[in-house]
């Protein structure tokens, strides 16, 4: 069913074109990893429900309510992903969402083999989103 009113945490609105961008993102995802493997792979339960969390999150940055602001959200969320979950696609999601939202989204590994591995995993995603991306520093 369609998301028609805003869901709310902490006074934090999601709306409806969010929720929107959240199908058209873990679409497109579910169409890249398609292309990738040759198999129809759509983004795990676990995967979506990271993202949500912190796109929720992200809409706080961007609104003008005062309660928002002095609702003492979190200012660092954690997300426990376990290995093998897709710690590469949730990432590539939420820069997705960050970057549909209108904000930059900079992800920042130490390690330059997993930055590229995650850059080359999220590239197609990136693209079919008419994002533009880069690995380099």
């Amino acid at each position: 069913p369609a998301l028609t009113q805003p869901a709310s945490w902490c006074g934090v609105q999601f709306m409806p074109e969010d929720w929107q961008m959240m199908l058209e993102i873990a679409g497109a995802a579910a169409e890249c990893m398609k292309e990738k493997y040759n198999v129809v792979m759509i983004p795990h339960h676990t995967q979506i429900y990271a993202v949500l969390m912190f796109a929720v999150r992200c809409c706080a940055i961007k609104s003008t309510d005062e309660k928002v602001h002095a609702a003492n959200l979190p200012k660092t969320m954690l997300a426990r992903v376990g290995t093998g979950e897709g710690k590469s696609l949730i990432i590539g999601m939420l820069a997705a969402f960050v970057a549909k939202k209108g904000l930059r989204a900079h992800v920042i590994n130490d390690q330059r083999v997993l930055t590229r591995r995650d850059y080359d995993t999220n590239a197609a995603l990136f693209e079919a989103l008419g994002l533009s991306a880069s690995a380099e520093p």
